[in-house]
């Protein structure tokens, strides 16, 4: 799903998030991110600038690994790893994006993510240092 209005299936919590808080992401919060050194937190940086580009526009993942340069299992594996960092290191249970599961736009899949993020998001993104 590319281009379409946000659907209230998107959905901000990390998987595996259960009953940690969810707090909304601040500039200092994404700039940590930002600051991160973490190979896979670089992929989910760049993820950011994709999305940010066009809030509130959700981007499949086909539309998004030849952008990012990464295979679908390689952006599956940095999602994890963000998973693991928003809850061990910030202590929460909600990415700074939202996702949900459509139709796959590759004829290769039955279904596939989209991501999108909010203009609050987008704005506070906006600036962030990087590693």
């Amino acid at each position: 799903m590319t281009g379409s209005p946000l659907s209230p299936s998107f959905k901000d919590t990390a998987p595996g998030g259960g009953g940690r808080p969810h707090t909304p992401w601040t500039h200092a919060d994404l700039a940590e991110l930002g600051r991160s050194g973490y190979s896979s937190l670089r992929t989910v940086c760049d993820l950011l600038d994709v999305l940010c580009r066009a809030p509130e526009v959700p981007v499949s993942t086909t539309r998004l690994l030849p952008e990012l340069g990464v295979t679908r299992n390689e952006l599956g594996g940095r999602l994890s790893y963000l998973s693991r960092w928003t809850f061990e290191e910030r202590g929460r249970g909600n990415w700074p994006l939202m996702w949900a599961e459509f139709p796959s736009e590759d004829p290769q899949f039955v279904d596939e993510c989209s991501y999108v993020v909010t203009q609050a998001t987008a704005e506070a993104w906006a600036g962030t240092p990087r590693a």
